[in-house]
């Protein structure tokens, strides 16, 4: 069975639009995750309540967008000559919210917890989180961009190594500080994961990046 030029295009357009949906959620949950951090040590928890609750609204969307590229990629994803790229953009869309949901709930666990978060660690949280953030920024347009010229998408998306060298350089830094902060030991593994979260999230925004620029060529 042959799948028309014509519908072919159209259906891609269509399984483009839902990613770049997607790819502007996740900016819009990572910049709720960013207040979290700057909150985390206020002493006012509504803040953080209202957070939470703008947080968990927006992983619901992100869960029913998610829905309709799955339903979506199966429906014409078998037609499509991308389809191998499309799947993996798929998965890794999967992969990049679950960690950022993790980063959410351990910040939620330590804000009930009433623990306070070192200076010097709070600040080395927000280091990695704006350069994940930043990397998330440049995938959002590189999505963007492969509707109408994949070539200026993988420009775009260059950007992120140098973003995803920086934050392992962070990372490898604050754990370090976070190790030999004299914390209390439950505190101090949920803030090791916290980090460790974030660099995984950072990971993921390259191989969505390196998926791209392989649509590209």
């Amino acid at each position: 069975m042959t799948f028309p030029v014509e519908s072919e295009n159209r259906a891609m357009r269509s399984m483009l639009m839902l990613y770049q949906d997607h790819a502007r959620l996740l900016v819009d949950i990572f910049r709720k995750i960013l207040a979290m951090l700057e909150a985390i040590n206020s002493d006012d928890p509504c803040d953080m309540k209202g957070l939470l609750g703008e947080l968990e609204d927006l992983y619901r969307k992100s869960l029913e967008l998610r829905g309709m590229m799955i339903k979506e990629l199966r429906e014409v994803g078998p037609f499509l000559v991308a389809r191998g790229d499309l799947y993996m953009l798929t998965a890794k869309s999967g992969e990049l919210i679950d960690h950022i949901e993790g980063v959410g709930t351990l910040l939620r666990e330590i804000v009930d917890r009433g623990w306070r978060i070192p200076r010097e660690v709070a600040e080395g949280l927000m280091e990695i989180a704006e350069e994940v953030f930043n990397a998330l920024k440049r995938l959002r347009e590189g999505v963007l961009a492969l509707s109408f010229s994949p070539e200026k998408a993988a420009s775009i998306v260059e950007d992120i190594d140098e973003e995803e060298r920086k934050a392992d350089s962070l990372y490898r830094s604050l754990d370090l500080k976070i190790i030999t902060s004299g914390l209390e030991l439950p505190l101090m593994l949920l803030l090791r994961e916290v980090v460790e979260l974030l660099e995984g999230t950072i990971d993921r925004v390259k191989e969505e990046a390196d998926i791209i620029r392989v649509m590209a060529l």
